[in-house]
């Protein structure tokens, strides 16, 4: 008889940059990554010429959130360090580390995603400023990373 296999779904989910929980977050895509392999050719032993494939670069997805706007000023401010003149940082992004959580209905940790070596690469706001009120304004933005871990 095969074990019982348990679903989780998307209870609940945080994601931390630096330290810092980001508030009113709506959405986020979960870090993914794929091996791009190398062939190496080579002689064998018996001085034949022969194709070795093995496991290469490994490239990760930027992932992408999106949040409601509000006081809460933590990846606007990361984002303008990249502005030369305004950012007092001389264009220079700062990386940070990045950890995204998957909760159960309970709070307990299902699956977390380590990131290490991130650094922001797109902001941008969207909505309609409008005199009757009622609309948030959305934030968005992509996070790039060098490595990443599961547990």
């Amino acid at each position: 008889m095969a074990d019982e296999v348990k679903l989780h779904t998307e209870e609940y989910w945080s994601l931390e940059v630096g330290g810092t929980q980001i508030p009113r977050m709506t959405s986020v895509t979960v870090p993914s990554g794929s091996f791009a392999p190398n062939t190496f050719r080579h002689e064998n032993d018996q001085a034949k010429s022969e194709a070795t494939t093995v496991p290469g670069t490994v490239n990760f997805s930027d992932i992408s959130g999106t949040r409601i706007m509000d006081e809460d000023t933590t990846i606007q401010e990361w984002f303008a360090e990249g502005d030369p003149v305004e950012g007092g940082c001389g264009g220079k992004v700062t990386k940070k580390e990045a950890i995204l959580y998957l909760r159960d209905a309970a709070g307990a940790d299902v699956k977390k995603w380590s990131m290490t070596g991130v650094w922001i690469t797109s902001y941008s706001a969207s909505g309609s400023l409008d005199a009757s009120g009622g609309s948030p304004i959305m934030e968005q933005f992509s996070l790039h990373y060098d490595n990443m871990t599961i547990e």
